[in-house]
């Protein structure tokens, strides 16, 4: 597998991982309902098919939906750790 897409699933999987302490197991079912998103039961991206930079904008507008002011600080962080993924607004 490609550098970038792990990269896209690490970041994915740690992103779904602390909503899931800040939402509970809703933040999995809704990680699962997006599109091109492939995501186990316990919340790791396991593949992207298609646009990843997509499905990252999508899962976090999903989860800032749900929790604006919780998501959008934590999510921002966890950007911090992989600069070559840009955050599309």
């Amino acid at each position: 597998m490609e550098e970038i897409k792990k990269q896209y699933l690490l970041l994915l999987s740690e992103i779904i991982a602390i909503e899931a302490v800040v939402l509970g197991p809703i933040a999995i079912l809704k990680a699962k309902n997006i599109p091109g998103l492939d995501v186990d039961n316990n919340g790791k991206a396991v593949d992207v098919k298609g646009d990843m930079a997509e499905a990252v904008k999508v899962l976090v507008d999903v989860y800032m939906e749900l929790s604006s002011r919780a998501t959008g600080g934590v999510i921002d962080l966890i950007f911090q750790k992989y600069p070559q993924i840009h955050r599309i607004k």
